[in-house]
Order: structure tokens, then sequence, then C-alpha cells
């Protein structure tokens, strides 16, 4: 093993005792002096320690296992939620080819070849910003808008007094209450209080809230879709599934999306799952209740659902 470390620091550590036990025997003025310069001469270093000692544990944080960690298992979340919404979008889809193919066997298959047309009424998603809580309140609080007051940019009172979440859309892109929100394939609620440039956001649990469902039971063959029901909202962190007939079949875990009856929209969206379904005795519906997908808004945009006329039959007549 070698020892020269050792035979460096030996040396150094008795000169600088020789050089202090030199300076007690000298005057006050010249051992302040002698002091002064030692400090002056390492301040330098000090300085280059102390941030290279804040560097170091800044890198230790940074690369520590507990960091490491940290951002494998949000990188696994945020795929895991990619596959989950990628998984249920298939089971729709393959809900969808079952019906097709169970109204296919009941009816037959027609004798004529059909010519496809175009539709009335084509869907669209519009992109919308969702302010964070600093810029809601400047908007709300007349910061954001008093400056704009003199070229008009006034917003409606009804969107100011609300204290939902805030969208950076409204009239002026087109947008009307009752619109449907959605956070990629899950339902964040719809449209509130429309203002000139913003929008509130109603959640699927404002009590307020009712929109058209379906239940989605699993089966071998893959989803089901049951009859038309309504869920709303109950001012909890829960919503409640209605008109469910007692002949239909529930369990906790189905699940439960948009009505897909709707022809200008290709495939339904996901509400939510199942968590508790209670039929008493003699009772001609179910009791239902439905956990949402989306409780809390993550994503910093979110798109609405908005229908017009299709250009191309316009142009036809």
């Amino acid at each position: 093993m070698s020892h020269k470390p050792s035979r460096i620091l030996f040396p150094l550590t008795a000169a600088f005792c020789l050089l202090a036990l030199a300076l007690t025997g000298v005057p006050q003025s010249i051992a302040n002096k002698a002091r002064a310069t030692v400090f002056d001469a390492s301040l330098p270093g000090h300085r280059l320690l102390a941030v290279a000692r804040k560097k170091i544990i800044a890198a230790r944080k940074q690369h520590s296992p507990d960091a490491e960690h940290d951002r494998r298992m949000r990188d696994l979340e945020l795929q895991a939620r990619g596959w989950q919404q990628r998984f249920q979008q298939l089971q729709a889809q393959n809900g969808l080819l079952n019906e097709q193919l169970t109204a296919t066997v009941r009816d037959g298959v027609s004798p004529y070849r059909g010519s496809p047309a175009e539709p009335l009424v084509v869907p669209e998603l519009l992109q919308a910003s969702v302010l964070g809580d600093e810029s809601a309140a400047m908007w709300r609080s007349g910061t954001l808008i008093d400056r704009g007051s003199a070229d008009g940019l006034r917003e409606s009172t009804l969107v100011l007094e609300e204290a939902a979440e805030l969208i950076d859309q409204g009239v002026s892109a087109g947008l009307t209450a009752g619109q449907p929100i959605y956070a990629g394939r899950n339902v964040v609620g719809k449209i509130g209080v429309v203002g000139r440039w913003t929008s509130t956001i109603q959640p699927l649990t404002d009590p307020k809230f009712r929109g058209m469902a379906q239940l989605a039971r699993k089966t071998p063959n893959g989803i089901t879709f049951a009859s038309t029901a309504i869920l709303e909202g109950t001012g909890e962190d829960f919503c409640r599934l209605t008109l469910v007939p007692a002949a239909e079949a529930v369990s906790v875990g189905d699940e439960v999306y948009t009505d897909h009856n709707d022809a200008t929209l290709p495939f339904p969206f996901y509400y939510g799952k199942v968590i508790q379904a209670d039929l008493k005795p003699g009772a001609s519906h179910w009791e239902i209740r439905v956990e949402p997908a989306v409780k809390q808004i993550d994503s910093q945009t979110v798109q609405i659902l908005t229908r017009s006329l299709n250009p191309a039959r316009q142009l036809a007549n």
C-alpha cells in the first residue's frame, strides 16, 4: 500500500504548526496582517470549495437511486395510461363490431349494394388550453381584462363569477354551453358558461351534469353495450348512472361510455367504471355509482367536440 499521501501531509502539518507557534511570538499588528494575508489568499479556495460542494450535493440528488426511481415510475405511469386508453379504444371498437355482426346475422345482408353518401353533420375537435390558477385569478379579477377595456375586450359576468376551471376559448371560437369536453379518449365534462373569450368547465361530478351513457358489459367475446342510460353528477367524487333496467346484467368493474348510437361520432368516449351496483327487491332500475376516469384535469389542453354542416353537402346544394 502506498504511503505517499501521509508523507506529504506530515510535513505540511508540521509547517503549519511551526507557523502558528511563530505567530504567537510576534507583535499583534504583524500577526493580524499575516492572518489577513492568509485569509485573503485562501478565500478563493473556500469559495471554490463551497461551489463544488453545492454542485456535488445537487448531482447526488439528481442521480440518486430515489430520483432515478421516481423518474422511471413517472415514465411507466405515462406509458401505462397511454396503453390503458388504447385498450379502451380497442374494446369500444370491438363492441361496435360485435353489434354490427349481430345485426347482420339478425337482419341478413341486402342483395343490393348501397352507395356511400356524404353525411350532413361532421364532428370536429377544437383544442383549448386550461388556464392555471394564477392566470384564471388574474382573468377573473380584471387584471387582464381591464388592459383591453378600451378595445372592447370585456368578458361575460357569468364567467367571471363562476368558480369552475376555465379554458381559453369562448363565443369567439364558436363554443356553446353543453358541448362535450375530452382529454384524449376520456370525457372531462361539458362546457358550462360561455363567455366571449373564455368558458367554464362543468365536470362530470357537477350536480347539474347530465349526459347520455351506455354500460359496457365484459363477455368472453369482448364488451357488449347495454341500453342507453343517463350519467348524472352528484356533487361528490362519483357519478350516478340512472335508468338502467333491472333486467340488465350489471357488475362492479363494468365500464361506462358515451352513447354510441349517435352516427356523427365514429367511436364512443370513456366516462369511467362502475364501483357500486345495487338492485333493491322489486325495484325497476339499478342504483349504480360510477368512478370518473378524469377526477382532476392534469393535462394543459383539452378538446371540445363541435358539430358543423358538411362543406361537401353545402357545395352540392
